[in-house]
């Protein structure tokens, strides 16, 4: 009898983590910005619908790549420059501007903030187009 209590109470606490995780995602689907969950070894890792929006890219089109495919070459120097600091956690926050290839390959303006995890090397990332930048 306690093996089937111990068991029922296993499946409601994971029916609760899979809602738990179905709102999560639907929350982060229906954020219009980009998001990107990645680690430092330049791959995109889960990345939100708003890259479809933005880019023209559906998030498994990208996920597993490196973000340098997509950077304007002028961009990528400036690019890894801010994304090795973030890998190092010189600091807990970084803000910068570059441009991103679209699946038409066009380029559009994207302002990002990046937020490094030294507890487990994750990288969360956003970005939001912007018309233009110096």
């Amino acid at each position: 009898m306690v093996a089937v209590s111990n068991l029922e109470k296993l499946k409601v606490l994971a029916q609760k983590i899979m809602t738990r995780e179905e709102q999560m995602s639907e929350i982060l689907n229906n954020i219009p910005d980009i998001v990107i969950c990645g680690r430092g070894n330049g791959l995109i890792g889960q990345i939100n619908m708003a890259c479809v929006d933005i880019l023209g890219w559906q998030p498994q089109d990208m996920a597993g790549r490196k973000w340098q495919e997509f950077v304007h070459p002028d961009d990528v120097e400036s690019t890894a420059e801010v994304v090795e600091l973030a890998k190092n956690n010189e600091k807990t926050e970084y803000n910068f501007i570059n441009r991103y290839r679209t699946k038409d390959n066009r380029y559009v303006w994207l302002s990002w903030n990046i937020k490094p995890r030294s507890k487990d090397g994750l990288v969360y990332s956003t970005a939001r187009r912007v018309e233009h930048a110096e």
